[in-house]
């Protein structure tokens, strides 16, 4: 898998766009309180469930299970197109000082740009 946050948002923002709405998985259910405590998890290196794909075609996919945590994803790093892009993270459990803040922000923050690296 490749390295750069970047290369890897490219891999799962495609087949995402293909697939977006799906009979398996529901609409942008989770809140963004969940949604934060989900990235404050990536962040912290927590285990966390797969995102299973199954390929449907040539380059296509279905999300067989994981839709709210790749959206989840998506939308932190403002590379979804819905209405909850590029979200700031709020109740956080652990770290409070990234409260307020989305992914340009830390990503610019010298002091906390580090954390995005488990991402």
């Amino acid at each position: 898998m490749p390295g750069d946050v970047n290369e890897k948002m490219e891999i799962y923002q495609q087949p995402y766009r293909q697939i977006c709405e799906t009979l398996f998985e529901r609409r942008d259910a989770w809140d963004i309180k969940r949604k934060s405590r989900f990235i404050e998890s990536l962040i912290l290196g927590l285990p966390v469930p797969q995102i299973v794909l199954a390929e449907k075609g040539k380059g296509s996919y279905i999300v067989l299970d994981g839709k709210q945590r790749l959206l989840t994803i998506l939308q932190f790093y403002s590379k979804s197109e819905s209405e909850n892009k590029n979200f700031k993270l709020r109740n956080l459990a652990f770290l409070s000082e990234l409260n307020g803040k989305g992914y340009e922000d830390i990503k610019n923050d010298p002091l906390h740009e580090n954390k995005l690296t488990a991402l």
